[in-house]
Order: structure tokens, then sequence, then C-alpha cells
């Protein structure tokens, strides 16, 4: 299955924001948190192995499908997808209090967005947003899997948003008890078998199996929901109805489930026929008794059937998708839909909502009230009849002031919904009666709308019709003059880029470039009529600087959503690279193993590479870079690479290894007539056959491997000798040796562990250091632990990378053919590359700050 997180399965995202929770801990809004869950959280050692985190992304990819679907159900009514129907899909979905702990993720990561400020197109949304899962990849699977033709750019966020912190409840409620028992694949799903918050939702059916753990006992969620204040249960479990009122599966009677369903008492009530429909699917004929039992009652198993609180929450979320005031039938069906295997229910459409008058009071304003709700009820049901006669009724039906352009309690007028309905007839009968084409949504501020979705409001029917592609309907609202603009304030080119619309993106472009035709020709278009056609010096249309940042805006979405195409054309255009859209490029090529786009990009790097080498390019741009370097198979890209790698690193010096033989110390010493001297001595080496005479109080203190072979196990029978077989006699005296034996005293300076030697060693290596030895030094400096010249090794290759690769294969095979074992090489290039940036960066500022002391003095 195509996921929207990276990696192999996309386990690389999923690991990077298990591994950020330990950071997340103090300011996560699970609700798990608050239990427990910091302490488990703040251990340094991972908590789970590899197969934890395939585990979690596979559980993960159902919820997301689940999520997926409701949204999709959802958004197909206007065909656009916003962040009200992913926020109402967690609702549907989940258990009240994993569901509030996600939409607050939603809104702080929507917050965090909406106030980054100045790094608008400098970082992406995930950045942004303080996000680990990639926001662009989420609306790109969105868009792809058809959640709606149109989706916004927050609902990207809330879903991406909401399934981190999913990840992050998953995790925290499954974490064993015992911080010393790590969390495997094993335990994850004993954990997810006994929690009903998660055991339904995680398993492979089609319906929501939810109120219930893997045995089939029906579990009760935590505790109750922030969504659930007002009403009974907002004190938790220990107030309101009793257990059993929540936990009812089946009712023998209407009266029985009225009962239940008072007891409870749901924040927005069901209508009559709601709550008859929900006894159908509730009534079971073993619990009815004397005149209420026959009928055919459908007999469905025990483990399949949800508790009344379930029937509820679901039927309750569908309602606040609306802003309903009153449950109506349809909403039970859609939450059977949900709850019951092999129920299905077509999509709810708008205009089918119940009407909930007020109760009659004896009050002369509940009167009128309540008139006026069922007359323009009826006026509606006659208008989107579509009958000329009928609709002139309507009217005589409706307010005076407002006639046709009536708004019913959803804001939509009947022009809107017969557009929303693609119904074409009544659209010309309704223009024809003089319905308004420009009529707009209203805002929901007015208590008269209460149930107007703010997110459309200002939208005219044009509006309405253009987001489903109802092109029939929008041909006959441009015909009679509709406003092409509506209530749309959103960048068009933006819009395009981000879903992919390659082609109606190129209409947009050549729209402003159009020639106009004008009646009075100036003298050099007269001369260029008649001059014979030459081509021109650069077929590169020229920009506003308004039209460049609307394009880069453009190519940052596209980017995001690696939409890799538009981002290249639009830079053919002549839109400047930033530094995040080339680098998001350059990832969607490698990923696709676009080699010739790979080859492309990188030719552009100087365009886009940063004077102060910021935190992002480090960070996020060399690892880019060295893991195509790793996989390439093209010598041309792996030459553009080098000379990158050689240009970050720069030609100033590699820092020199200092030797540190010190002059003083604090170990003992001797006269050097005594080096050598048998007369004193009481220890002798044997090298080569040959004695070599010491004393051990000097040897002892020089080093802890020394210390070690002169135990007083070795002096036990008279003077101790030592046979030493690695190293030649007079390298073994002088420690003067030749440049071609200096590796043979840094082998034995380093198996008796004399850091001071080593450090000399490394100093005489790195003086000596050119393109034919540098292998060989890399080499024997991993393998005699010689830290600083492993370093200065490493800028050597980063420096002459390019003649190194052409020089020889030896170098090739000494960074790709792994020939040291736990030794990765271009990991060790790239923190040696980070590390000279870091320090270059801190220099310029160190300067800077010293230069403004001056001035300031």
């Amino acid at each position: 299955m195509h996921v929207p997180w990276t990696g192999s399965g996309g386990l690389e995202d999923i690991k990077l924001a298990l591994q950020q929770l330990t950071m997340r801990s103090h300011t996560s809004t699970s609700t798990y948190s608050s239990v427990g869950g910091i302490a488990a959280l703040t251990l340094d050692e991972p908590l789970y192995p590899k197969g934890t985190s395939i585990r979690l992304s596979y559980l993960l990819q159902r919820a997301l499908v689940r999520i997926g679907r409701e949204t999709q159900r959802l958004s197909s009514t206007l065909g656009i997808c916003t962040k009200h129907d992913v926020t109402v899909s967690f609702r549907i979905v989940l258990c009240p209090p994993v569901a509030d702990s996600c939409i607050k993720a939603c809104l702080r990561a929507a917050a965090m967005l909406a106030m980054s400020g100045d790094c608008t197109l400098k970082q992406s949304k995930s950045s942004r947003a303080g996000l680990h899962l990639h926001i662009g990849r989420f609306h790109r699977w969105m868009s792809d899997v058809n959640l709606a033709r149109f989706i916004h750019e927050y609902a990207a966020v809330y879903l991406c948003a909401g399934l981190e912190n999913l990840l992050e409840e998953i995790l925290l409620q499954c974490i064993p008890s015992d911080s010393d028992v790590n969390l495997t694949a094993t335990l994850l799903e004993h954990a997810i078998a006994n929690n009903g918050d998660l055991w339904g939702l995680l398993q492979p059916y089609a319906h929501l199996n939810a109120g219930r753990i893997a045995s089939g006992a029906l579990s009760l969620p935590r505790w109750a929901s922030a969504s659930s204040l007002g009403s009974s249960r907002d004190s938790g479990r220990g107030s309101g109805p009793p257990e059993p009122s929540l936990m009812t599966t089946c009712v023998g009677s209407l009266n029985e489930l009225q009962e239940l369903i008072s007891r409870m008492q749901p924040r927005i009530p069901l209508c009559p026929k709601a709550v008859r429909s929900l006894f159908y699917f509730m009534r079971c004929s073993q619990l009815e008794h004397g005149e209420q039992s026959g009928g055919n009652a459908v007999q469905r198993a025990y483990v399949v059937l949800p508790p009344l609180v379930e029937w509820l929450r679901v039927a309750t979320a569908h309602g606040e998708h609306r802003f309903a005031a009153i449950i109506d039938k349809d909403d039970v069906l859609q939450a059977a839909r949900l709850l019951l295997p092999g129920v299905d229910s077509p999509v709810r459409s708008l205009g089918e909502e119940a009407v909930r008058v007020r109760k009659n009071t004896g009050n002369d304003e509940d009167h009128i009230e309540a008139s006026r709700q069922i007359q323009v009820e009826l006026a509606f049901r006659l208008m989107l009849t579509g009958r000329p006669e009928l609709i002139q009724q309507a009217i005589s039906l409706l307010p005076t002031s407002t006639r046709l352009d009536t708004l019913n309690p959803q804001g939509h007028t009947a022009l809107i919904l017969a557009a929303i309905h693609n119904d074409d007839i009544t659209l010309s009968a309704l223009l024809d009666a003089g319905a308004s084409v420009d009529a707009e949504t209203p805002s929901p501020v007015s208590p008269m709308f209460v149930a107007v979705n703010g997110e459309n409001q200002h939208w005219t029917a044009l509006t309405y019709a253009a987001a489903k592609g109802l092109t029939k309907c929008a041909r006959i609202l441009l015909e009679r003059g509709a406003n092409v603009e509506g209530g749309a304030l959103i960048s068009d080119e933006k819009l395009a880029a981000a879903h992919g619309h390659r082609a109606i993106l190129q209409k947009l472009l050549a729209q402003p470039l159009a020639p106009i035709n004008k009646e009075v020709l100036s003298l050099e278009e007269m001369l260029a009529e008649g001059a014979p056609n030459r081509s021109s010096p650069s077929n590169t249309p020229q920009f506003s600087k308004t039209q460049i940042k609307s394009l880069q805006e453009a190519m940052y979405h596209s980017a995001e959503n690696n939409h890799l195409d538009i981002t290249v054309e639009i830079r053919t255009l002549g839109v400047p690279w930033t530094l995040h859209c080339w680098m998001h490029s350059l990832g969607a090529a490698h990923e696709a193993r676009l080699d010739c786009v790979i080859d492309q990009l990188l030719q552009d790097f100087l365009q886009v590479c940063p004077d102060d080498y910021s935190s992002q390019f480090v960070q996020e741009c060399l690892p880019l870079l060295f893991n195509i370097f790793r996989y390439s198979k093209k010598e041309g890209t792996t030459l553009l690479l080098a000379d990158i790698f050689s240009t970050c690193f720069g030609w100033e010096p590699i820092k020199p290894i200092k030797d540190c033989l010190p002059t003083t110390s604090t170990g003992s010493r001797i006269d050097p007539k005594y080096v050598n001297n048998p007369e004193l001595s009481d220890v002798t080496f044997r090298v080569e056959g040959r004695l070599f005479y010491a004393h051990k109080i000097v040897l002892v203190t020089a080093s802890s491997r020394l210390r070690a072979m002169l135990s007083s196990k070795l002096c036990e029978g008279g003077l101790p000798t030592v046979q030493i077989n690695d190293i030649r006699y007079h390298i073994f005296q002088a420690l003067e040796p030749a440049p071609e034996d200096i590796l043979e005293l840094m082998a034995a300076a380093n198996f008796f562990q004399l850091d001071g030697l080593l450090r000399y060693c490394e100093s005489r290596c790195a003086s000596m250091l050119a393109l034919d030895n540098v292998v060989s030094m890399y080499i024997h400096a991993k393998v005699y632990n010689a830290v600083q010249l492993l370093e200065y090794c490493q800028g050597f290759l980063l420096q002459n990378m390019v003649a190194l690769l052409t020089y020889d294969d030896s170098v090739k095979r000494l960074l790709f053919a792994k020939k040291l074992p736990n030794h990765d090489v271009l990991a060790g290039l790239l923190n040696t590359l980070q590390n000279r940036i870091k320090a270059r960066r801190t220099q310029t500022t160190c300067k800077v700050a010293q230069n403004s002391k001056s001035v300031n003095h």
C-alpha cells in the first residue's frame, strides 16, 4: 500500500517520530501522558526494536484507511476536503479521549504553521508545524487516493498531525510498566488486544468493532471526552448513568430505548425517526414480551453488536459535521454503516436535514417561529422541483425581503442547492424566476445561521459548482453573469501546483502573457511585423515581482507535494530556486531514480548554495547529497557530487594535528644515559632476538597496557623479559623512524596505548599525506584508532575528492566497497563536513561580534 510516510515501508518517518517522543513528552497533547506516560518516555535507551517499528507502521496504515474513508464520504458532498471534515472523521473513528488528543495536536500544528512568519518558503511545512511526518506527502496522498477534488492545505496538516499523535497514543498506551522490558512486536499486539480504545480501530475488518477488546468483552473508554461536556457524562465514570446504560447492546422495546437515551442525555437530541431507526438495529426479539413482540427482528451475533454509547458517539459526530441541532434518521444509518458488518448507506445529500421546530409553550413568538420554519422548508421543496408554477407558489411563502434568495439554516439558497445537486433544469428555472446568481453563503456569526460551515462562507453557486466539477451548471451560471472570482481568496497558481494539475497551471501561466489586441501600434511593433522572423534571444517569459512571488509560492507547494514535473517546469520559467524547493526536488528525483533530473538539479547547486550554510543545509541537505552519492551508479553524478563536497569543505588548510609530546610530564622520567642501559634496569624487552633494557617505573606510568604486561606475575623468578614480535629493533630503539616506517611505529603506539607517541605518529603521517597514500593512511588510522589522523584523512578526501576519484579505483573501493567492518566511510565524511561547516560558521559569528564591538568602542 502507498503510504504518506517515507522509507522502506514508511519506516524512516515512523522511526524519526518515535525518536522525538522523548523531547515532546512534557508538551504532548496525548491524554495518556497525564497518567504516567512521561516516565516511560524519559528513558535513554530505545524501548522498541526494529520489528516494533515495522508493526507500528503497518497498524497505522489501518487507522489511516479508516479515517481517510470517512473523510472522503464527508467531503464528497461539496467536493472539497476541509479541516472540519478531518476533525469530524477523528471523532467518528476514534474513541473520545484519543480523538480529543489528536484534535488538540491538529490545532497546535495549524497554529504553529500559521505563525511561522518569515520562514514560510524556506522551511518545510512539517518543520514549521512542529511535526515529523511530512505534511506534503499527506497532501499528495490525499490527492492521489481522491479524498476530494480539492484538498485544503490545513486538511493535510490536520491529518498529518492527527496520525502522528495517534502513533504517540498507541505507543504510550502499549509501553510495558516495567522499564527494563522492551516493547517487542509481540508485546505490542498483546497490549492492543486488551485495549478497548485501540483494538477495534486497528483490526482489518471493514466495520469498526468499537467498544470491545479481542476477547469480545465490552470496554468503556478511559474517561469521557471534552466533546461530551454539558452531558451527564462530563464527570467521568464516577457520575452520570451507570455502566449498564452505556454498555447496552440490545433492547426489547422502543420505550426502553427512549428511556436509556433520556438517561444518557446526549448533547444533540435525537428526533423520533432517529430513535425508531436506532431501535431497528438494537432490537432483540428474545427481550420482547407481551404486545411488543412480533415483527421481523434482524438477529446479529453478540460479538458484533456495538454498545449504545458507540451508537450515540458516531451519530453525534455526523450531526456535528453539519452543525445540526438534532440527530436525524440518516445520522443513525451512517452509524450503522460504520459499526455493523455488512451494512451500507449512501452519502448524505445537502438539503435533507430534519427541521427542529420549537416546542409549543403557548408563546406567540413560538407560533410565529414554528410557522416560519415550516413555510421556508415547504418553499424550498417547491423551488427544488424546478417547475415554474411551483416556484411562483414558493415565493408567496418566503419573506418579502429575500424571496428566492432566502437562506436555509445551512446558509444555502435554493439556487446553491440546485447547483450542488447538479440539477441544471432547476438551476435555469430559478434564474428565470429572478434568483440572484451571486448570492453568497453568510458568515456563521449570525444567530440565524448557526449551522453554516465557516470554511464555506462567501461561496456562491458558481463556487460550489466549480468545487464539485459540475461543468454544465457552471456554464449556465457564467452565461447568466456569475462572478468568476466568487469568494475565493487563494492563489490559483498555488492550488494548481499543490494538486499536480500541470495542464491547469500552464493555462493559468499562459493567460496573463497572451498578446492584447490594440488599435494603435507603436513604431517598434510596426517594424517587427515587417521584419523577417528571427528567433528570440530568450524564450523565457518576463514576470513582474508579484508574479515571481506567486510562482515561488506555487513552486514551494509543488515541491512539498512531490510534483517534480511541475517544480522543474516552473524553474524553467526563470523562477529562482530556494534551498528548500531544490532539496525537495532532488529528493523526489532520487526516490524516483531519475538520473538525468538529478544531474540537472545538481548543476544548479551554486545558485542555491547558501553563503552562510544554514542549519537546514547542514542537517537536511548534506545527508541527502551523501545518500545520492552512496547509491549513484553514474560516474558523472558521482563527480558532480564530489565537486559539491569539495566546494562545501572549502580550500582553507585542514586543521593540523599538533604533536603533543610534552616537554614536561607528570610521569616518571630518567636521564637519557640510562636508556637501554643494563645498569639499574628492572625489565628487558626481546626484539628480533636482541635485548633492550628499560625501567619498570617509567613504563607502568606511561600506559595501562604496559602496566598489565609488567604485572607481579611476570616479575616472579627474577628480571622479567617481554617478547616483542610486531616491531623491528631499530624502530623500537630510536622512535624516530624513516617515513616508510612510521605506520609500524603507530601500530606499536596503539598496541602499548601510548597516547603521546600515537599523536606524534599521527602528526608525521598527516604531513606525508598525498593522493597516492591517502587510502592506506585512512585504513591504518581506523585500524590503529588514530582518531585525529582519521579526521585529517577525511578532510583530505573531501578537499580533493574529484582528483582522487579520477586518480585510481582505490578511493572508490574505500568509499563504496565497505572494506572496513563496522565502519561507514561515507557517514564519517558527512560528519566531518558538517563539523567543518559548523566551525566556519562559529568563526564568522565571532568575527562579526568582534567587529561590532570595535565599531561601538
